[in-house]
């Protein structure tokens, strides 16, 4: 049996272990959670259902800053929602073909899901980076996750090799 549950990612240098409005909005239990050196924080809450897309846009409105959740379905498939404070939030998926099966319809696809997350950081992102991370299937989900977040500039350089789970080679 794989994660379910809600990965999390927050620009903030702000320690989420001291946020209790993760829990409150996401419900679930934080099991990590840890700041990175680029202004981002990362966060796995076990066990939080499917967050409604008011959450993610409370969330956002409580923390004013971005924010990106990936509800994680058994380690198969990663649903995406994010908002940013006072903007409309967007979804997308990672391994999309897990999501259809698992009857989440009208699944954006990768360039339209860079686009919004574009819009989302508001910065220049990577096109490549961030499609290869939106279309790749690594084993677990979650890992796939860590591989958009490095994308996203989220993630300390060099350092994804040490979060991942799984392999990085979608082929194994």
């Amino acid at each position: 049996m794989g994660f379910w549950g809600t990965k999390v990612l927050i620009r903030t240098t702000y320690d989420l272990t001291a946020m209790p409005v993760l829990t409150e909005l996401l419900g679930g239990e934080m099991d990590s959670a840890w700041n990175e050196p680029t202004g981002w924080a990362l966060a796995s809450l076990h066990r939080a259902d499917y967050p409604d897309v008011t959450q993610v846009i409370a969330l956002a409105a409580a923390v004013n800053a971005p924010v990106l959740t990936a509800y994680i379905a058994d380690s198969d498939c990663a649903i995406l929602q994010f908002a940013s404070p006072g903007t409309a939030p967007h979804w997308g998926v990672l391994h999309a073909e897990f999501a259809l099966e698992m009857g989440f319809d009208g699944v954006p696809s990768a360039d339209e899901t860079y686009a919004h997350l574009t819009e989302w950081v508001g910065a220049p992102l990577d096109e490549t980076a961030v499609t290869e991370a939106l279309t790749t299937e690594l084993t677990f989900a979650e890992d796939t996750f860590l591989v958009l977040a490095n994308a996203l500039g989220a993630l300390e350089p060099g350092s994804l090799p040490d979060r991942v789970f799984g392999s990085l080679d979608p082929d194994e």
